[in-house]
């Protein structure tokens, strides 16, 4: 049976759809070897590892639906639209499973109903969002704590020129050279609280 030909025919019966299907996981499970998506997402921007996540769900169920590889599923369209059923549902877990090194729920489909909204799940499970930047902070002043007095100096420095940028000021220190000479003993007297 030539199903390369029946590949393209309009009113192709279920039964063969079948025989089409499966000829195109198999081939499909073969792509999913190489660097698994959690290291792909390794220094990416935040809209990269976005899209990298959607295309690699979208891909998988067009995989799982039996479409060739240019039909472009919606990350939009709900899985129900799209024709899922319990049986495939199971089949895209298990793909993406493999693909993403998680261990994913059965009822992940019905939990996350669109490409996007999985693609999103994914994203959070692969690449947590950074710790924020007050969290950061409270980490660096533990470790403050606990440093030796040879790098406190340094990190005085440098936390310096950290606080000079934040407020606006040249980290170089330029801004001084631009002050007058009452600025500056304005500046002196105000750090070193003279009165």
């Amino acid at each position: 049976m030539d199903t390369a030909r029946l590949q393209h025919h309009p009113a192709l019966p279920p039964v063969l759809r079948g025989l089409l299907r499966g000829r195109r996981r198999a081939t499909a499970s073969a792509a999913l070897s190489g660097p698994s998506l959690a290291e792909r997402l390794e220094g990416l921007t935040a809209e990269q590892r976005t899209a990298l996540v959607l295309e690699a769900v979208t891909a998988n169920v067009s995989t799982v639906l039996g479409h060739a590889a240019g039909d472009a599923v919606g990350g939009t369209q709900t899985f129900r639209d799209l024709g899922f059923d319990s049986l495939t549902a199971v089949e895209l877990r298990n793909r993406l499973n493999t693909a993403t090194g998680l261990r994913l729920s059965a009822t992940l489909i019905f939990d996350h109903p669109t490409p996007a909204a999985l693609a999103e799940h994914l994203l959070e499970q692969l690449a947590p969002a950074a710790p924020s930047v007050l969290a950061e902070l409270e980490r660096l002043e533990a470790a403050v704590a606990t440093a030796g007095a040879a790098d406190l100096a340094t990190l005085a420095t440098r936390l310096t020129t950290l606080v000079r940028t934040l407020a606006g000021a040249d980290a170089d220190g330029s801004d001084l050279e631009a002050a007058t000479d009452d600025e500056l003993f304005e500046t002196l007297d105000t750090e070193l609280s003279i009165s």
